[in-house]
């Protein structure tokens, strides 16, 4: 599954970079050598935002991260990615952490899409600490009209990170939700000692 959406996604890739080039080339035609400034930055920009994703330790989170931002372009959402974790010492296996992070973008762009115009930002935020990974998806351009149906949405990512001691938690704050997901780490040989 991972594969095919990775060749998606390599596809999509290979598309816009075609299509950056025409438009960096169209401008260059109309002498236009501050508009091309501008859009170079502007797909700078975009493409640092989109390297954050090598920092994971799981491709499969990697895979999800890359194909939300396809997703959310979509739907008029640009994505503000924070990372401050790799995940390396994760509990959750990289499949089901993938499969969940897929399934969280899905519910988020489904339910908090609105017919409102303009471009529209979902922040992501991957932390962690001496416990648990933690990822937090939040956006002040969304109000969500039927909260209950929206939590019942998350269920099934829920279901499957709490399979491995992870959760997922919906806050609401003035109708504006964050979906935060804890991955909780690996017991690291000194934690289980200490136990005994």
């Amino acid at each position: 599954m991972y594969f095919t959406r990775l060749l998606e996604i390599i596809q999509l890739q290979r598309h816009d970079f075609l299509n950056h080039l025409q438009v960096i080339s169209g401008f260059q035609q109309l002498n236009k050598p501050d508009r091309i400034q501008d859009y170079v930055k502007q797909v700078t920009v975009e493409i640092a935002e989109m390297s954050k994703t090598t920092r994971f330790k799981m491709p499969e989170v990697t895979a999800a991260v890359l194909a939300g931002f396809y997703e959310a372009a979509k739907y008029g959402y640009k994505i503000e990615l924070t990372v401050n974790s790799t995940l390396g010492d994760c509990e959750v296996p990289g499949p089901a952490a993938g499969s969940a992070l897929e399934s969280v973008f899905n519910c988020i762009l489904a339910n908090m899409s609105s017919p409102a115009t303009g471009e529209r930002c979902l922040k992501i935020k991957f932390a962690e600490n001496d416990h648990e990974y933690s990822i937090s998806f939040k956006s002040h351009d969304a109000r969500i009209n039927d909260q209950e149906t929206f939590r019942k949405s998350f269920e099934p990512a829920n279901d499957l990170l709490n399979e491995y001691g992870g959760q997922l938690n919906i806050i609401f704050s003035r109708d504006i939700p964050e979906i935060i997901l804890g991955l909780p780490r690996k017991k690291k040989e000194s934690d289980d000692k200490r136990q005994v």
